[in-house]
């Protein structure tokens, strides 16, 4: 399971490490693991990482500065990494945001419908992560045999093309 947010969201960061430690998953966080590297090192490390992970978890609170509603650069560069991996995109991805985020603030690219709202509440931020979590685990029949199918297709176009080259 790989944690995307902000530094500052330590509550959201805690309370998924928490319920990924109860059920015995594995999880990251960059910010912890990765410290003492440059950045062209985080970023590679970013993207193995991100691709490693079956499940992406992501705080994509805004903060509101001087008027102006922002979002983390390094959460959208982990969401921009998703978008472009063909492997994973977006469906191994579930959105959350604190209470304070205007849904309509959101860039314009985050799936809004998708969005968990939280409240500063252990338990109830626990329980819509297990929630999250659950529902990942019914779709992964689905994940799979569209996975499949996608390599089927890559594999008979792959022969097709070396059948028409010769």
């Amino acid at each position: 399971m790989y944690i995307s947010a902000p530094r500052e969201k330590t509550f959201f960061i805690r309370c998924v490490k928490g319920v990924a430690d109860d059920r015995g998953d594995e999880w990251v966080y960059p910010p912890d693991s990765f410290r003492d590297l440059n950045d062209k090192q985080i970023l590679e490390k970013v993207i193995r990482k991100l691709r490693a992970s079956h499940l992406v978890l992501m705080d994509i609170s805004m903060n509101n500065l001087d008027g102006e509603w922002r979002p983390n650069s390094g959460v959208m560069v982990e969401f921009g990494i998703l978008v472009r991996d063909p492997t994973k995109g977006l469906s191994s991805a579930y959105f959350f945001c604190d209470e304070s985020t205007d849904r309509h603030h959101l860039p314009s690219m985050i799936p809004r419908i998708e969005v968990q709202k939280y409240t500063e509440n252990d338990e109830s931020l626990k329980e819509i992560i297990r929630t999250c979590l659950e529902a990942f685990e019914r779709k992964a029949p689905e994940r799979l045999r569209l996975a499949l199918e996608a390599q089927v297709a890559a594999e008979t176009m792959y022969g097709t093309m070396k059948a028409t080259s010769t």
